[in-house]
C-alpha cells in the first residue's frame, strides 16, 4: 500500500501569515522511524509537508485510480498545522475534503482537543475522571478551593504550553 507520511517541518508554504504560528513539529528521527517500519512492512513510502502544496503532491503519489472501489493509499498524519488558532485540523480538513484516507483524529476532534476547557467539559460530561478548574482572566485569581495540585495553563495550548505551575495554591514552582 502507498503510504504518505506528512508532516510539518517547513513553515513556508502558506499564501500569508495569519495567526499564531506553530512551535510545534516531530522530530526528524522520529519521522525517519515512522517512514522506516512502514517500509520494512512493504509499504511505498513518501513524505510530504503539510502545506498548500499537499493535495496536489499526493495525487501525484496515489492517483485515484477509476476501477478501484477504496483508495490507492493513505496518509499517515504527523502534521500540527502551520499556524492559527485550529491549525491541527487544517491537514485533515484537506484530506477529507479531497477523499483522501488518513490516520488520526478528524478536524472536529483535532479542534476540540486544542481546546483544553472544552475538551475538559466534554471528558467531563461523558463522565471521565477530571480534575476540577476553572478559566481565569488573571493569574492571580484565587484557587483554594479547587484543591490537590494545580496547573494553570492557557486555554488554547499546545503541548500543554503551561503559563505558570503550581503544586499547591499560592506556592509556585519553575
Amino acid at each position: 500500500m502507498k503510504v504518505a507520511v506528512v508532516r510539518n517541518r517547513n513553515k513556508e508554504g502558506i499564501v500569508n501569515t495569519l495567526g499564531q504560528r506553530c512551535p510545534e513539529t516531530y522530530g526528524r528521527r522520529s519521522v525517519q522511524r515512522v517512514i522506516d517500519a512502514l517500509w520494512a512492512n512493504g509499504h511505498t513510502v513518501a513524505y510530504f509537508e503539510g502545506d498548500k502544496q499537499l493535495i496536489e503532491n499526493l495525487e501525484e503519489f496515489m492517483p485515484p485510480d477509476p476501477y478501484a472501489e477504496h483508495p490507492c493509499g493513505i496518509v499517515f498524519n504527523m502534521s500540527y498545522g502551520i499556524q492559527g488558532e485550529s491549525r491541527y485540523s487544517h491537514v485533515p480538513g484537506m484530506l477529507e475534503m479531497a477523499g483522501i484516507p488518513y490516520t488520526g483524529s478528524g478536524p472536529l476532534g483535532q479542534a476540540l482537543a486544542l481546546d483544553k476547557v472544552t475538551a475538559k467539559s466534554l471528558m467531563r460530561d461523558a463522565g471521565v475522571p477530571t480534575p476540577n478548574f476553572r478559566v481565569m482572566s488573571r493569574c492571580d485569581s484565587r484557587t483554594d478551593d479547587l484543591g490537590g495540585q494545580i496547573s494553570q495553563e492557557c486555554r488554547r495550548a499546545d503541548k500543554n504550553m503551561s503559563c505558570t505551575n503550581q503544586r499547591k495554591p499560592g506556592e509556585a514552582t519553575v
